[in-house]
């Protein structure tokens, strides 16, 4: 499977198989996280799951119309989402809880789990049917 990557602002979105990579560095805005999640959209149909891995180590922050493009992307999709996290600090964490819950306020809510290694957060999404390209 091939493999693509993008740069937004100082945002890499990489995508390998049928698995999205988002490292993001530094804060996010709103522009970013709509241009991150209409890449997303071309790369993986509403009716596909997606699997996407966040490495969330150097995310300072996510503007509140940021959060908005995220949750309402995820209102949009069909499929299940399956998000594993890893390298996230206390804040960004608790930043995600908050997203997800609004997520869920709206009927949809993916299956996110936070990890402490990179290695674990695959392992995770190939259990689940995520394909890592080579």
């Amino acid at each position: 499977m091939s493999q693509e990557a993008h740069v937004f602002g100082s945002h890499r979105l990489s995508m390998s198989g049928n698995v999205s990579l988002l490292e993001p560095k530094g804060a996010m805005n709103g522009e970013e996280a709509r241009a991150i999640v209409n890449t997303v959209q071309s790369w993986i149909p509403n009716d596909k799951p997606c699997y996407l891995l966040f490495d969330g180590a150097n995310l300072s922050s996510l503007s509140p119309d940021g959060r908005k493009a995220f949750v309402e992307w995820i209102q949009r999709r069909s499929a299940p989402e399956y998000v594993s996290y890893f390298n996230i600090s206390f804040a960004v964490s608790t930043l995600l809880f908050l997203m997800l819950n609004a997520a869920r306020l709206f009927g949809r809510t993916p299956d996110a789990r936070t990890f402490g290694t990179e290695a674990e957060a695959r392992a995770w999404l190939a259990s689940l049917g995520a394909v890592s390209g080579g």
